[in-house]
């Protein structure tokens, strides 16, 4: 089995490598291309192997992380639930950092702990004096009290013993906690290696937390989705998965059963609940676990115990996964693109040009010289050209997606009476109408509107949605591709010109090319849709499709994640409703239908405007990531030909000697960069070696 200290080993092999790569390039005076590597570098030393823990709610999520852990460190009771999402993350000694939202709510609770309200005072709540805004620093708090913090805090005995009160409690928490993370480290040999667990509320706690899940989810390298053994993948359960995890890209979860310590017969119920899921994930072993076993044996030192609780098994189990399924991908996407930068532009052009030069007299160096100078200050003119015109195509394309998406939530706003209007309820009033019939044709009417909202979503996000997104990419990236090439072709003819061939000679890797390689190096951070954006040059329309494919999927999950489960006070609102009607009958379903209409359309309207600025600001993150890859691209081929040239002014005023000099620190580079590619592909190697396996082994 693969281990996280083979994983580490191979990054610190590409990490070792990447640095000798920027060394040389330093030395030969490829500032930006040095730049673009110590970049890499630095993505890869801060990257960590997310895991992220999921569920509904209430089914030891916390206290399974804590197992994985191997000690209490995540508060856990039999009441209070998760309200805040917890990333642990390696550390030397236990330390809790809170971040809080911005903006924060209006309201603050009772529960808050008087020295952290104090620190909020002291920011004004999160407001510049003209009122603007403005995120509160992390707070270090005691690791003691991390409970009033990330849990639900408990609530009173009235509250406990009567369900609806319990609800509006939790609403409560939700609506008005500061909280945004809670930033956790703890000296565990599970962390050390460069590994996060993300501990986070219940997918079907409240649609606030749900959709902070949700977005979470996006940073995964593994989702860990932990089900109930007593009870297990309910068909809520299977909905959360289908109509959630799935859009979202998650079709290999890890299905974890916790609590099997309650099931008489654990292999038997393990089988069933592996028949259950197989057809909701590709990874089809389910394992089930006891984390109160696993806890218990670790503080007794019971060894059994702690074997018996399965937890070493999945443990041994998900570091292998996270290693050869997601670890490797991490390591051989950048050094591919590593690997083609330095053959097929630093050895196969510009250290072939550079020696080329040095073979040539001053007096012909001078004259190519004379001729590239003008063609450079143009080409450079070019560039400048173009970044004014991204930088003004890309605001306006961003501006774009905005008015749509709020002409779409005033139509989905406009529909939603007529949806509930027409809704007849399954279950019709007895003449004296219970609470508990109130609640449940509310919850009906609730269910039918997001299902109509789903179908709405899909048909704009297709029809509507996508097309805009494409439009806007067109009118700021549509002419991208002929001004990167025009300005590659410059490249080209620079170069002919220095190296005294015919300046119409396209040469056997092209500027485009080198310009894509260095774009897609800068672009890798972006995720999905940015990994194949350069592949083979710019094939941005594919990009885009993706792109527009992942952020119509996000919208529409984070929509319906509003919802799937009753909104903040609804169900106490709708028996406030008929707190004094005494009889059923059409008039009694027509106030309830008026009722759940209006929270329903007061919830939209509470989210609307931060789901808009939401897609607004991904869509600018990624276009201007994209702008910045591809002006970097061409950056790195401008700096080559600038330093060519310098390079040929020197020579012409140079002695022998000093051109014997740099004769020998090229043919250095050489050898230093072909042993550095030879480290590479010798890497690449041993990390398909190591996937091929894991495929036999499955």
């Amino acid at each position: 089995m693969a281990t996280f200290e083979q994983y580490n080993q191979w990054r610190n092999t590409l990490l070792e490598l990447l640095g000798r790569a920027e060394q040389t390039a330093r030395s030969l005076s490829l500032t930006e291309r040095a730049d673009g590597f110590k970049k890499l570098q630095d993505v890869l030393k801060n990257d960590t192997l997310r895991i992220q823990v999921v569920g509904t709610v209430k089914n030891g999520k916390s206290s399974f992380t804590n197992a994985l852990i191997g000690e209490r460190i995540l508060p856990v009771d039999d009441i209070p639930c998760t309200a805040v999402v917890s990333e642990v993350k390696y550390g030397p000694e236990k330390k809790a950092i809170i971040h809080f939202c911005s903006p924060l709510p209006t309201g603050l609770l009772d529960e808050i702990p008087t020295a952290t309200r104090a620190y909020i005072e002291k920011y004004n709540y999160g407001k510049t004096a003209d009122g603007k805004d403005i995120q509160i620093p992390p707070l270090e708090i005691p690791y003691n009290e991390l409970g009033k913090y990330v849990a639900i805090p408990e609530p009173t005995m009235d509250i406990l013993i009567d369900s609806e009160k319990l609800k509006e409690y939790k609403a409560k928490i939700d609506q008005e906690s500061p909280y945004d993370i809670a930033e956790l480290y703890y000296p565990a040999e599970l962390l050390r290696n460069g590994t996060d667990l993300v501990d986070s509320p219940g997918l079907n706690e409240s649609p606030k937390r749900t959709v902070v899940t949700l977005n979470y989810l996006e940073k995964a390298d593994a989702a860990i989705y932990l089900l109930d053994a007593s009870h297990p993948f309910t068909e809520e359960e299977a909905k959360v998965v289908e109509e959630r995890l799935q859009k979202l890209g998650f079709t290999d979860l890890l299905m974890v059963a916790n609590r099997i310590d309650l099931v008489e017969n654990r292999s038997r119920q393990r089988l069933y609940i592996q028949a259950q899921t197989a057809e909701y994930t590709s990874n089809k072993t389910v394992y089930a676990v006891s984390a109160k076993e696993a806890l218990e044996g670790m503080k007794k030192n019971d060894l059994q115990l702690l074997e018996q609780s399965g937890i070493p098994a999945f443990k041994k189990y998900l570091i292998d996964y996270l290693t050869r399924v997601k670890g490797i991908v991490k390591i051989k996407k950048p050094a591919n693109q590593v690997n083609n930068v330095i053959t097929g532009d630093m050895l196969a052009t510009t250290i072939p040009n550079r020696l080329a030069t040095l073979n040539t007299e001053s007096s012909t160096l001078q004259a190519r010289l004379n001729q590239a100078l003008p063609e450079l200050t143009a080409l450079k003119s070019k560039r400048e050209k173009m970044a004014n015109s991204l930088d003004r195509n890309v605001s306006l394309a961003v501006n774009a997606v905005q008015q749509p998406i709020a002409k779409f939530y005033e139509e989905l706003e406009s529909s939603i009476d007529t949806w509930v209007s027409d809704f007849t309820p399954e279950q019709g009033w007895r003449f004296f109408p219970s609470k508990k019939d109130k609640q449940k044709v509310a919850e009906q009417i609730l269910e039918h509107v997001k299902n109509k909202t789903t179908e709405f979503y899909d048909l704009w996000n297709k029809s509507t949605f996508q097309g805009v997104l494409m439009r806007q990419a067109e009118i700021a990236f549509g002419s991208m591709e002929n001004e990167v090439k025009s300005i590659a072709e410059n490249i080209d003819a620079i170069e002919n010109i220095l190296q005294g061939v015919d300046p119409n000679h396209v040469p056997d890797i092209s500027a485009t090319e080198r310009i894509a390689g260095i774009a897609a190096m800068l672009f890798l951070p972006m995720g999905r849709a940015g990994g194949d954006v350069f592949a083979g040059g710019f094939d941005f329309s594919r990009f885009m499709k993706t792109f527009a494919a992942d952020l119509g999927i996000g919208i529409g999950v984070g929509l319906v994640a509003l919802w799937v489960w009753p909104p903040l006070g609804f169900i106490a609102a709708i028996i406030g409703a008929f707190a004094g009607l005494l009889k059923g009958g059409k008039h009694a379903t027509k106030q309830t239908k008026d009722a759940v209409a209006a929270h329903i359309k007061q919830t939209l309207q509470d989210n609307a405007d931060q789901q808009i600025k939401e897609v607004v600001n991904k869509v600018r993150e990624t276009f201007d990531g994209l702008k910045y890859a591809i002006l970097k691209g061409i950056d790195t081929e401008i700096d080559n030909v600038s330093v060519q040239v310098e390079e040929i002014r020197n020579i012409t005023t140079s002695g022998q000697r000093s051109i014997a000099q740099k004769r020998q620190q090229l043919e250095n580079a050489r050898t230093e960069l072909n042993s550095v590619s030879k480290g590479i592909t010798t890497l690449l190697g041993e990390l398909e070696k190591s996937q091929n396996e894991a495929v036999q082994n499955s």
